[in-house]
């Protein structure tokens, strides 16, 4: 199907907005945990490292998804839609994970803005 109203084009931009949101953080966190002399090549290479995930997923979802898929007998259109519900749950396992089990910075478990001290007299 295609989006055919308003909230459906609303719910995917909300949905892309998202994943976006995911290199904010990425590169707020690489700011957080490495020191200052490094943290430019610390997000650059993070950075990087998120781009290549992405290009390195879609050249995946085809060849592991989508022909197998296919070739069990689902229409293309169908394959293709079934393949995206993979990456898309192996990233929401991710951030879970990561939310339960990483910490937020070296020292601390959770980050709070008033540790860098930087809200002094906002």
């Amino acid at each position: 199907t295609t989006i055919s109203a308003p909230w459906n084009f609303i719910l995917i931009r909300f949905l892309i907005g998202m994943a976006g949101a995911a290199f904010v953080t990425n590169q707020f966190w690489c700011s957080l945990m490495f020191a200052p002399n490094v943290v430019g090549t610390a997000n650059a290479t993070a950075g990087g490292w998120g781009n290549l995930g992405g290009g390195v997923t879609q050249i995946v979802m085809v060849v592991v998804l989508f022909q197998p898929l296919k070739n069990a007998g689902l229409d293309p259109d169908t394959a293709w839609r079934v393949s995206l519900i993979f990456p898309a749950v192996a990233c929401l396992l991710a951030a879970i994970s990561v939310k339960l089990f990483c910490w937020d910075t070296p020292t601390a478990k959770r980050f709070h803005p008033s540790d860098t001290g930087k809200t002094q007299g906002a």
